[in-house]
């Protein structure tokens, strides 16, 4: 596993009096994102439990977690289909890009370009004449 792909943070402290019959035990429980990697518990997670997703999806707002589920490149159009995938709801396309310029920690790179369905363009793109 790629250690620079993986994610931790932590996701609670738990301490119940009884939940171990061994005694008093407290643990400290994360949460990782990393692609492709099945899960396991360990031998004495019986009662380990998968939590919800709602936990996490607050995350996406004040992190870089959603590029996690990129690849090392990709484009505005990749990260918006994976907060729209979390979150459950679609997303303006503009307002999300001009949300991603905003932030910090993003490195823009030449963008890549699809053609859609011929048409008109709303805003013509002049021909500019090059300095001689």
């Amino acid at each position: 596993m790629d250690g620079g792909r993986l994610h931790l943070e932590q996701l609670g402290a738990y301490g119940e009096p009884d939940r171990d019959p061994r005694g008093r035990v407290v643990s400290v429980a994360f949460f990782g994102v990393s692609p492709a990697v099945p899960p396991t518990a360990g031998s004495d997670a019986m009662a380990a439990a998968w939590r919800p997703v709602d936990e996490v999806r607050g995350r996406l707002e004040y992190t870089t977690l959603a590029t996690l589920f990129c690849g090392q490149t990709f484009t505005l159009d990749d990260l918006r289909r994976v907060y729209e995938a979390v979150w459950g709801q679609r997303l303006d396309p503009g307002a999300f890009a001009r949300e991603v310029a905003r932030s910090e920690g993003f490195e823009q790179s030449a963008a890549l370009l699809a053609a859609g369905d011929a048409g008109l363009l709303r805003r013509p793109i002049l021909r500019m004449a090059l300095a001689e």
